[in-house]
């Protein structure tokens, strides 16, 4: 069965919503009462339960009144308890720094710690000052402390000096002040014979974090190089070279110089391991700093790689010239003799060296705006079929995913001139095997992904080798190269005709039926029907879904894969390309709505908590509604047909000045077409808006088909709406403006690009056939323009069948109320205060396509209608809403807000609570739960008078 076989990567079939707890309004409390009870516990191991478990109490409930009680508590339990629970609660705060700014009493919490400092026991006196350096955050000003600080640093207990050690790190990172004057005794104890050298080598570190002042900065730069000259041991070194690279990134000091030193290290010392710690701060350089590199600085890189005899070496060093390669001022840095150089290493002896060299090369003169000559394009692609054949030959993966990335920018930059090397790629395929021949089929793949028609004319060799691969597919590995060969093969016959694209899917079903069916692989079946959806392909996946309906273990997963069956049984009988007609087409419309409702009743019945398939649900619908709206239009058109206007209508209508349809039946049908379309538009609109979690490759699909409805209601609207020739030049240059600046951002999305041209091809179409009065020839215009729409290959993306982000709001409001029947009551003169809090919750090892940056809260209030006035005044009642809005950055993924709502009316009103986000780009997203609070407002002594 489906849910038996063995899944990687994916839970289940259906895209899982969330596995967080929902309900946020648990009274928080018990939380703290179990802290509690576990602290009072006489056992020894409750009360270490109860500190340890605290940090998952404060990721359920983040809120500051809990964050500061249960912090106090286990303060006073360190200040009175024994060592070892003095070491759990250093534990729980470690775990839980995120929320000790939530802490509103620090003096108390500090003070409660500051008590243990001065104890006789040295080991006490470590713990603490750990407790310090992981609560700096928040004390960092505090100057008590600091003074204990450089106290311990001179201690004679071991323990209490590395604990003294690891404060100092803490508080020199978070204050300035700390920083200035805790520099001068750590250097004196580095240079201080009587300090062992083991504390030195923990001191060393320390100097890193002394970037808050240009000066100090600048003098730590001249001790290391002191301490250098003067301690040529191997640790020293090491730490040395570690803690000033460390030190110029965020001051921006002496970068030139550390690379300068660096290469120095790394070309003349003879130690290996220096040579290796020299390398990896360079590339540390290369990553945060590549444009204060210069263009002898990566000379003298490239001659040390050439010159360098060890191999990890010389792989790391183009490791940096790889990140330097990529950066903005590659070509500035990268001069003739660095190209020279580089076409020396790929013919080195290691095959990573020599496709690193490759893929620099490549980069280096792709970076350029100039074009390059045809002869220096074919030494290019002759070095990369080279490159290429010999990675595969000796199975080197690392060097093969080098060229490859190599092939990749040369193919995205001249795809119109890459047929030689991508025919010689199809021919290697059938030598390749395991690993080799997945690295490649994913580039290939995505390579597709960007360019219309790269493997067109290879359909026929990639097909045979699909035969030989189906021979053997119980291996893992064999199942993803199915899998990846069967998406190129699907890629490269988007652009066919239906007949060969018919062929080739008859085919494909063939070889399928009778391979995976077979070895029971229904989970391998279900991953190629998700691909042949995303790419357009119904028939492909209704048959393939029919296979599998019936293998699944559980109802929902029936009622999904069905919903998906009649989906695409839907979209298969639009893409039959028998009659044209229009009397056949709505045949075809009525036939496919009628598949899409049964679906939509599929999917409602494969609900569940788990799978609440909101986004599927709604992108299915807007798919009916689109198809309905385009059968009304048709049927309209076929209306106008039918009903030719009178021989005297356009003379009556040049008289008075007025289109003669601009008021008739045939006008009110066309307008309630494009109100139609204008709703499906906003459908859309509203789906992208809410879909936070979806991928961009989806959010294109959505603006796509919401642009795709928005031009149908301009096309209608053009019918009935004279516009000057002028004006309708504008309207449509404008629109080719956004739609190829789309194109160009949509680039990696066959359906999209498709989309796009074909909405391009419309706004021509328009352009062209504009005239005075409606006519037989603007309804053929529009007829045509619908069987283009309805001749792209609906896609169904990839947030469809898969959540990889999943970012979610809770919410707690209080006061808060459920139910309408039990409202709060309120005075009239007063005022309610509502506070609203939140956590952000992001499942663990998800992908993050954006982040939120603020939580947007929206209070509206809204008086039922039978509120009256208070009884002193007699003015009509004129009832509106009252808006609140506020825009707050989560911390830590925390957020909270108050509203000071004011009462006009007696009677019933309800606040609404909406929630949104804002991501790192300043977009807006409706991606967050609502809250209703229902109040009750009474005048004062209203109940004295009904008595």
């Amino acid at each position: 069965m489906l849910s038996s076989v063995q899944r990687s990567n994916d839970e289940s079939p259906i895209p899982t919503s969330s596995g967080f707890n929902k309900d946020l309004n648990t009274d928080a409390n018990n939380a703290l009462f179990e802290l509690e009870k576990g602290l009072r516990s006489l056992k020894l191991g409750e009360q270490c339960e109860a500190i340890v478990q605290l940090s998952n109490k404060l990721e359920k409930y983040p809120f500051p009144l809990l964050v500061n009680s249960a912090f106090l508590k286990l303060a006073e339990v360190f200040r009175m308890g024994s060592n070892f629970l003095k070491l759990c609660v250093l534990k729980a705060i470690q775990s839980s720094k995120k929320h000790l700014d939530k802490i509103f009493n620090v003096d108390e919490f500090c003070r409660r710690f500051f008590a243990v400092i001065h104890s006789n026991d040295p080991i006490a006196r470590s713990i603490t000052l750990r407790v310090f350096g992981n609560i700096s955050c928040i004390i960092s000003e505090r100057k008590n402390i600091h003074h204990c600080i450089r106290t311990s640093l001179d201690s004679h207990d071991v323990e209490e000096v590395e604990a003294a050690i690891f404060a100092t790190k803490c508080f020199a990172e978070q204050s300035r002040s700390f920083a200035s004057s805790i520099w001068q005794p750590v250097t004196e104890m580095i240079k201080g014979l009587v300090t062992p050298i083991d504390i030195k080598l923990k001191l060393i570190p320390v100097l890193k974090f002394m970037y808050h002042d240009t000066n100090v900065a600048k003098k730590i730069f001249a001790i290391c190089e002191e301490l250098l000259s003067s301690y040529p041991s191997h640790h020293f070194v090491v730490s040395v070279l570690n803690t000033t690279t460390q030190l110029a990134i965020p001051t921006l000091l002496h970068i030139p110089r550390q690379i300068d030193m660096l290469l120095r290290y790394t070309r003349e010392e003879p130690r290996k391991s220096i040579n290796h710690v020299a390398i990896n701060n360079l590339l540390l350089l290369a990553k945060k700093t590549p444009h204060l590199w210069s263009e002898q600085q990566v000379q003298s890189l490239l001659e040390m790689g050439t010159d360098c005899l060890h191999l990890n070496i010389k792989i790391k060093t183009m490791n940096v010239l790889s990140l330097l390669a990529s950066s903005c001022n590659c070509h500035q840095i990268f001069a003739k003799d660095v190209l020279d150089g580089l076409e020396y290493l790929t013919n080195d002896m290691s095959l990573e060296v020599s496709s690193l060299a490759l893929k620099i090369k490549i980069q280096a003169l792709l970076s350029s705006t100039e074009q390059l000559p045809e002869e220096h394009r074919t030494c290019v692609q002759s070095d990369i079929q080279t490159m290429l054949a010999m990675c595969c030959a000796e199975e080197s993966f690392n060097a093969l995913e080098n060229c490859l990335s190599a092939m990749e920018l040369f193919v995205k930059k001249y795809d119109g001139q890459s047929e030689e090397l991508i025919a010689f790629i199809c021919e290697c395929l059938n030598n390749m095997n395991g690993e080799c021949l997945l690295q490649v089929l994913h580039s290939l793949v995505t390579m597709a992904t960007q360019i219309d028609g790269l493997c067109t004319d290879h359909v026929a060799g990639l097909m045979s080798l699909l035969k030989e691969r189906l021979q053997g597919v119980e291996d893992k590995q064999q199942q993803d190269i199915i899998v990846g060969l069967l998406t190129l093969i699907f890629q490269s016959s988007y652009t066919f005709d239906s007949t060969a694209k018919k062929n080739v899917e008859n085919e494909i079903l063939q070889q399928l039926a009778s391979s995976l069916t077979d070895h029971h692989m229904y989970w391998v079946l279900y991953r190629i029907t998700r691909q042949a959806s995303k790419l357009g392909l119904p028939n492909i996946v209704a048959s393939l879904l029919k296979l599998l309906a019936s293998k699944v273990a559980s109802e929902s997963l029936y009622f999904w894969l069905n919903s998906l069956q009649h989906f695409h049984e839907g979209e298969s009988l639009l893409s039959q390309n028998t009659d044209s007609s229009n009397g056949k087409l709505l045949e075809k419309l009525s036939a496919s709505h009628d598949h899409y409702q049964e679906g939509l009743t599929n999917l409602k019945a494969a609900i569940t908590t788990d799978h609440p398939l909101y986004f599927q649900f709604k992108y299915a619908r807007l798919r009916a509604d689109t198809l309905r709206a385009y059968s009304q239009l048709l049927a309209c058109c076929s209306v106008f047909k039918l009903n030719p206007p009178p021989s005297n209508a356009f003379i009556q209508a040049s008289k008075t000045g007025q289109d003669p349809y601009q008021f008739s039946r045939v006008a009110v049908q066309f307008q309630n077409c494009a109100a139609k379309f204008s709703g499906v538009a906003y459908g859309y609109q509203n789906l992208h808006k809410v879909s936070f979690n979806a991928d961009q490759t989806t959010l294109n699909t959505i603006r796509c088909l919401q642009e795709s409805c928005q031009l149908m209601v301009e096309a209608i609207e053009s019918l009935f709406t004279p516009i000057n020739h002028h004006q309708q030049q504008r309207g449509s240059s404008q629109g080719s403006e956004r739609s190829e600046e789309e194109e160009r951002k949509i680039s990696d999305n066959l359906f999209c690009r498709n989309v796009t041209k074909t909405n391009l091809h419309i706004l021509q179409q328009l352009q062209n056939s504009k005239t005075e009065h409606l006519s037989i020839k603007n309804i053929n215009v529009l007829t045509t323009i619908i069987q283009s729409q309805l001749n792209i290959a609906f896609s169904y993306p990839q947030f469809f069948y898969k959540r990889q982000q999943n970012t979610q709001i809770q919410l707690s409001v209080s006061p808060c109320n459920h139910m309408m029947e039990d409202p709060f009551l309120i005075h009239l003169n007063h005022q309610m205060t509502i506070k609203v809090e939140g956590v952000i919750l992001n499942q663990p090892q998800s992908v993050y396509f954006r982040r939120a940056s603020e939580v947007r809260i929206q209070l509206k209030m809204r008086p039922n209608d039978n509120v009256k006035n208070p009884s002193n005044e007699h003015k009509p009642v004129q009832v509106e809403d009252f808006v609140l809005k506020e825009s707050t950055p989560p911390h830590y993924d925390f957020f909270s807000a108050q509203f000071l709502v004011p009462f006009k009316y007696v009677g019933r009103h309800t606040i609404k609570i909406s929630t949104g986000l804002t991501d790192e780009h300043g977009v807006d997203w409706d991606a967050g739960p609502s809250y209703t609070v229902f109040v009750d407002v009474q005048e004062p002594g209203a109940h004295a008078r009904k008595r």
